[in-house]
């Protein structure tokens, strides 16, 4: 019967989300039923004219379980401090909150942070991270690999910078595959978070609406060709000149998710941002980036998402930027500082 509530037409809206987790009790009306969430059960009871009867309880439920966010959240942060849990573990409840607003409404654009910004202030201290409108400093490189279901969005002109997925108007945001790693092998990054910083709209909430945000990115930067969709080797032949020894990967084609439509057709120069290989599992590997536009120098606008995948038998050379052991070569010869608006 829990399904009847989140299906309730008033539940698929932004600020109800909100409202909904952090009251400690909750009672919804809905076609002659009364039903009943707190922290230890959840029940409902149909309405009649004597009252109430056919009361059922039920142990679990899924938003008996999130309304004790706050105390999850600490046990899984207390076993990641202690070396025995999984950072994906400590962020899980964050991410399935995030996930389940990112399918609901707001009537307004510029309130898509405001309405979730409650929550994200009662998760700082228990993640003890910081906030960056959605997106949090520890996990960056992976909350930033958002992308747009089925057929490209519409970005809002105020409310959030182009990296956040709250710049996108609507429904329909989500991430792809596995968000955070819970093996250390599961994943290698291919970035670095240098600095993230917003302005909030108001100083009395912070993790609400904001006037400007920037990340900057120590990463990989490949031009993208529109027409081919391929990449292109031009910010890599540094390496080559001061390593002879090293030569570009050639890197299978790419699959490329647009936030908006006509993101293909800017005139301005499309950049690749390498930030995660991933291992899928059964000898397939999978690399995730973001496709950024050049706004001026060293300053670019996100406009997409891009995946490209391989198999074990048929990997590109990716071992010179796979190994943390060079990083430091590379941040000198290829690696660039990308800031994202």
């Amino acid at each position: 019967m829990n399904n009847a509530v989140d299906r309730y037409e008033l539940n698929h809206r932004g600020w109800v989300l909100q409202e909904r987790l952090l009251s400690p009790r909750t009672i919804h009306f809905i076609n002659e039923t009364l039903y009943w969430e707190c922290r230890e059960f959840y029940s409902f009871a149909f309405i009649s004219d004597s009252g109430l009867y056919d009361l059922h309880f039920h142990d679990m439920s899924k938003f008996r379980s999130s309304k004790n966010w706050a105390k999850q959240t600490r046990q899984a942060m207390s076993k990641f401090a202690a070396g025995r849990g999984s950072l994906a573990e400590a962020y899980e409840i964050w991410t399935r909150i995030r996930r389940d607003y990112c399918s609901t409404a707001v009537t307004y654009s510029s309130d898509r942070l405001v309405a979730l910004s409650s929550i994200a202030a009662a998760f700082e201290p228990l993640l003890a991270d910081k906030y960056h409108a959605g997106i949090w400093h520890r996990t960056a490189v992976y909350d930033l690999l958002w992308s747009m279901a089925g057929q490209p969005g519409k970005r809002s002109n105020h409310g959030a910078p182009s990296w956040s997925w709250a710049s996108m108007d609507g429904t329909g945001i989500f991430w792809p595959y596995q968000i955070l790693p819970r093996f250390p092998h599961d994943t290698h990054q291919l970035a670095r978070v240098i600095t993230a910083e917003t302005t909030p709209y108001s100083s009395h909430n912070p993790t609400g609406r904001v006037l400007s945000g920037r990340i900057e990115l120590q990463c990989f930067g490949l031009l993208f060709d529109t027409e081919s969709g391929e990449f292109s080797d031009k910010f890599l032949r540094k390496i080559q000149e001061d390593e002879p020894g090293c030569s570009p990967p050639k890197l299978p084609p790419v699959s490329v998710r647009f936030d908006e439509d006509g993101g293909q057709t800017t005139d301005q120069q499309l950049v690749c941002l390498p930030l995660v290989v991933r291992y899928m599992g059964l000898g397939e590997f999978m690399l995730q980036g973001l496709i950024a536009a050049d706004q001026s120098d060293g300053i670019y606008r996100r406009i997409g998402y891009f995946i490209c995948g391989w198999k074990a038998d048929n990997a590109p050379d990716l071992h010179w930027y796979l190994d943390p052991s060079d990083w430091r070569v590379i941040a000198t010869v290829v690696t660039f500082m990308a800031v994202l608006y």
